[in-house]
């Protein structure tokens, strides 16, 4: 029976899942386009899911590639060793089965690669990659996930540089296209660079890309199909209008949240001494107790993980307390650190697009008592 994924990747074949077919139909029209893109959303959001679903979809049209950059290390920063890592992840590919690279374009990649790595590891890796491509019946779709874990990384940056001159060689370049997945977009990694070089001299070679716009949050119609979907495998009959309803308020349609919250309803609450069963815990008290445990979790890796960019940035603090506790308007505007509490998901813009506001009700409650345990710096 399928299971509610708060870690990883999910599967619809395992997993309870939002219908997320529009999103995929979006990526490829713009993949059959051409066009090279961007997808940036905060932590768990489901960019690494919609990685690996677009291969199915992709399939028969296209070869697919999917590296992922999260485990590179900083010993694998320089040139050689990042090349060599991105080889090493290509090679490992399952590239017989569906991602429809053949026997021959991979032999073609490793041996080109190995021909040349000594002197010149980036160019053995782009001429590789270019006489892969020209081996190799189908177009090739390369999706790279996790980027931020490199935004410090020149030979990453040297790659975007050969991917971007690649791009202009359209329709004989190598790649029909190129998906860059992460937290921060192309601009904000280009921020972070130039306060750490104040020459100002480097440049992200990224400006070819078209940012993905579409909203990849959860509806509410989608949060209740998964829940009848779920209703009918275990016999149940609670609200799911109810429960869905109560899910799309607090989450925001934040996919990780609203999964989290439902495989607390379903795990933790039956047999307990307020729901004596699974039906008994689906229910508006049942939720406002998941919701409570959520919100206590202190140890939840999301929290976390923002509560050290809190820790980190005076100016996102000060930021967040004023739309929290102040009277005024905050507007957004890029560069300011209203993009980097952007970036991180802590807040939103509302309908006109420029005013700011706290991004869903889980965070608004956790904000509030976080934010109190670090006081205002004069």
């Amino acid at each position: 029976m399928k299971a509610f994924n708060t870690t990883g990747v999910c599967r619809p074949e395992v997993h309870y899942m939002v219908n997320t077919d529009a999103t995929l139909l979006e990526i490829k029209t713009m993949i059959d386009d051409n066009e090279y893109i961007t997808i940036n959303r905060p932590r768990q959001f489901g960019k690494s899911t919609t990685l690996t679903l677009l291969e199915r979809l992709l399939e028969p049209q296209y070869a697919y590639i999917m590296l992922s950059l999260e485990d590179l290390v900083a010993s694998e920063f320089t040139e050689e060793g990042f090349c060599f890592a991105v080889s090493q992840m290509l090679a490992e590919n399952d590239w017989q089965d569906s991602s429809g690279i053949s026997e021959e374009a991979k032999r073609v990649f490793i041996s080109t690669y190995d021909e040349l790595k000594k002197g010149f590891p980036l160019r053995a890796l782009t001429t590789a990659l270019q006489k892969m491509s020209q081996v190799n019946q189908k177009r090739i779709v390369l999706a790279i996930d996790e980027i931020d874990n490199v935004w410090d990384c020149d030979a990453f940056y040297g790659f975007l540089s050969f991917l971007r001159r690649d791009y202009r060689r359209v329709p004989n370049n190598a790649f029909q296209s190129v998906i860059l997945a992460g937290v921060s977009d192309i601009s904000h990694l280009q921020n972070r660079i130039r306060r750490v070089d104040q020459s100002g001299e480097r440049r992200i070679p990224w400006n070819i890309a078209v940012s993905f716009a579409q909203n990849m949050g959860l509806t509410n119609a989608g949060i209740l199909e998964m829940l009848n979907e779920y209703k009918t495998d275990h016999g149940l009959k609670f609200d799911a209008v109810k429960i869905s309803g109560l899910l799309s308020e607090y989450t925001s349609g934040y996919p990780f949240f609203v999964s989290k919250l439902c495989s607390i309803i379903h795990s933790k609450l039956p047999g307990t001494e307020e729901f004596v069963d699974l039906e008994a815990a689906w229910t508006q008290e049942g939720f406002l107790a998941a919701l409570h445990i959520l919100k206590t979790d202190d140890a939840l890796p999301l929290f976390q993980s923002l509560l050290r960019q809190i820790e980190g940035s005076k100016e996102l603090k000060d930021l967040l307390k004023k739309i929290l506790y102040g009277d005024e308007t905050v507007r957004y505007y890029a560069g300011s650190p209203a993009e980097e509490a952007k970036i991180y998901g802590f807040v939103k813009t509302a309908d006109d697009g420029i005013t700011l506001r706290i991004s869903n009700r889980i965070y608004e409650t956790w904000l509030y008592t976080n934010l109190r345990a670090y006081p205002q710096i004069p």
